[in-house]
């Protein structure tokens, strides 16, 4: 795990400046191989082109999320997080296309996050066979103050769980 942690961290380092400015050749060539290295360690099951597609590698968390759908209020288990979204492990998942507001619980439930968000997906994801069904959710809009606290959870998913937002 270690070495992952290592992979991870240059990962991020590296596109973190590619969406501030531009990668050299050299940068951009480790950047791509780093994120596929991360994406067939993170999400054996998915194939390399659609990982490829992916704006930002996924990696496993554990974090409970709650959101309303259906009138009743849900809590689940967030498994996978990127900078774009979100899979959720849930047996009702929301239809595609519904617009949802998610409170990310952090720090053993001393902080949340509210996020609105999108469904996108049904059953889908690293974590489908064990976990069950499931929806992937984009991040709508977040805001700057919950866009922060989400990169630092993201930046930090491999260190031993998320850093607390500031």
């Amino acid at each position: 795990m270690a070495d992952v942690q290592k992979l991870f961290r240059e990962y991020v380092r590296l596109d973190r400046k590619r969406q501030k400015s531009t990668l050299s050749q050299r940068e951009f060539e480790r950047w791509s191989t780093l994120k596929q290295q991360l994406n067939a360690t993170f999400s054996p099951t998915t194939r390399p082109d659609a990982a490829d597609r992916r704006e930002s590698v996924r990696v496993p968390v554990n974090l409970e999320v709650h959101f309303q759908s259906s009138g009743a209020l849900q809590r689940c288990l967030l498994t996978n997080l990127s900078r774009g979204g979100v899979f959720i492990s849930t047996r009702s998942p929301a239809p595609i296309g519904t617009q949802i507001k998610l409170r990310i619980v952090v720090d053993e439930g001393s902080t949340e996050i509210e996020v609105p968000g999108e469904v996108v997906s049904h059953n889908v994801g690293r974590d489908f066979a064990a976990q069950g069904s499931g929806m992937g959710v984009r991040f709508v809009d977040p805001g700057p103050k919950a866009a922060v606290a989400l990169e630092r959870i993201y930046e930090g998913a491999l260190s031993g769980g998320p850093k607390r937002p500031r």
